[in-house]
């Protein structure tokens, strides 16, 4: 529940998919799996992050091939 206020206070919308996740895997009965697959889906999308910093921090605009530089 504190993880869910953290991220209610950063993004409601992120706050509102992590408290389905967590209704799903309580209450599903495939939820432990669906837990599991959605907890590696994260630290894959955080591993991922961490080795393209650089694309993942530009404005969308920014990301074009001509632009050259941060």
């Amino acid at each position: 529940m504190i993880v869910l206020l953290a991220v209610g206070v950063m993004n409601v919308a992120v706050m509102a998919a992590l408290a389905v996740v967590i209704f799903a895997e309580k209450l599903w009965r495939h939820g432990k799996r669906f837990g599991q697959a959605v907890g590696v889906l994260l630290v894959a999308t955080a591993v991922a992050g961490h080795l393209v910093p650089v694309a993942a921090s530009r404005p969308a605009r920014l990301r074009h091939a001509g632009h050259v530089g941060p």
